[in-house]
């Protein structure tokens, strides 16, 4: 591919990952309110926010599939499509009064969600084994903005909403059906322009007949998949009980915005920074730096006073910089060492777990806050980084004849033997 369709088809990707972002950001942050509003109860409306995370599970993998057989390209539009679809039909919800339905939309909403993520992998497509975790931190990054604007647009839009006659929490919605279009617009116009331009740089035969479980049993899927799903659970379990665990020793919402605003930024603002340092270092390494980042930053925020409570920022900051640094390098685990068609299947199927292990994360964060307390959550949290080290090490003479077979050219059948 030409390096200047090569950085046209990255830039846009970027784009459309950022409005994407926003769009579901947006959209899920106000989830729980409208659950609430809908339901007339407590306890169900934590239901949309784990809907979220569902669909965007359950849209991993047909995604991929369709990827696997079809492009990147046209696989992105329909992951867009079918979450812009969703955010139209819980305005649809919202504005009757319908709360299952409302759940159900969210489901649909995932798959949007689910499309942007694997964005990283259609932006590592595009360039050679050595580039693709720096380019994979890059679109990692678009998430940043994502993370910003979404909160930042709720209040205008549930004004704007208001004006039209639209309950007010339906506007957080409107603006993801907004930016899910706007995604679709640039990935569609991309391939107009260049049809080839999403086309990965090493495109082969296709798909072979491995199941993904066989593909897992390879030493670095293995750790690839262990260390996504762990290090989501981690970030997941302290991140989504920090905010609770402030409000109840009487820090405001100021403290607590600042407090996640730092762990936002650790997460996605030092991803590039990732990425480059996984294509220096390597993926094993850096999977292992993550995890004593993000289990120093778990065990910290449980020493942490309740009083102070803006000191959390800093084990809330390296909580989401361990979790960047595990995230980017697992996922370029996987980004090498197969053909497309086969690489692409075990990347939509890693993330469904990912997803799924988040899903678990954030609905038992609760239930240990309440039985053991949140300096217990944390120490559980920094106790899961165990088990992928140990993964690690139980592979590692074997890990190190792939790096050196990777290094040397080997086949791609060689790598994940």
């Amino acid at each position: 591919m030409q390096d200047a369709n090569r950085s046209r088809a990255a830039r846009v990707l970027f784009v459309a990952v950022a409005f994407a972002t926003t769009a579901y950001v947006a959209s899920i942050t106000v989830a729980p309110l409208v659950g609430r509003d809908l339901a007339s109860s407590a306890a169900l409306s934590g239901l949309p926010w784990a809907a979220g995370i569902l669909g965007t599970g359950l849209g991993s993998v047909p995604l991929a599939q369709f990827m696997a057989r079809f492009g990147r390209g046209p696989g992105l539009v329909l992951g867009y499509v079918t979450g812009g679809i969703g955010t139209v039909l819980a305005v649809g919800a919202i504005a009757n009064g319908q709360f299952w339905f409302f759940v159900a939309a969210v489901i649909v909403m995932g798959a949007g969600n689910a499309a942007a993520h694997l964005s990283r992998y259609a932006a590592a497509d595009l360039y050679p084994a050595r580039e693709r975790a720096s380019a994979l931190g890059m679109l990692v990054w678009a998430g940043a903005i994502g993370g910003v604007a979404g909160p930042a647009l709720l209040d205008p839009s549930a004004r704007a909403s208001a004006n039209f006659a639209l309950p007010r929490l339906a506007g957080p919605f409107i603006v993801g059906a907004i930016g899910y279009a706007i995604a679709i617009a640039a990935i569609g116009a991309l391939l107009r322009r260049t049809p080839s331009a999403l086309v990965p740089h090493d495109l082969d035969a296709g798909v072979s007949n491995r199941s993904v479980v066989d593909m897992w049993r390879a030493p670095r899927a293995q750790i690839a998949v262990v260390a996504l799903a762990v290090a989501q659970m981690t970030m997941v379990m302290v991140m989504a009980m920090t905010p609770v665990h402030m409000r109840d020793h009487g820090h405001g919402l100021g403290a607590v915005g600042f407090v996640i605003s730092l762990h936002v930024f650790g997460m996605y603002g030092l991803s590039p920074i990732s990425g480059h340092l996984a294509g220096r270092f390597g993926g094993i390494q850096m999977v292992v730096t993550g995890f004593a980042v993000l289990g120093a930053g778990a065990l910290v925020a449980a020493v942490v006073p309740p009083v102070a409570g803006l000191w959390l920022a800093v084990p809330l900051f390296l909580l989401g910089w361990g979790w960047s640094l595990t995230f980017v390098a697992g996922s370029a685990l996987l980004t090498h060492g197969l053909t497309y068609g086969d690489r692409t299947r075990l990347q939509g199927a890693t993330d469904a777990v990912t997803w799924a292990a988040a899903g678990v994360a954030g609905l038992s964060s609760g239930v240990l806050v309440g039985s053991f307390g949140y300096a217990v959550l944390c120490v559980i949290g920094a106790g899961l980084v165990i088990v992928p080290v140990l993964l690690i090490t139980r592979f590692r003479r074997r890990l190190v004849f792939v790096q050196s077979s990777f290094d040397s050219k080997s086949s791609a059948s060689e790598l994940m033997q």
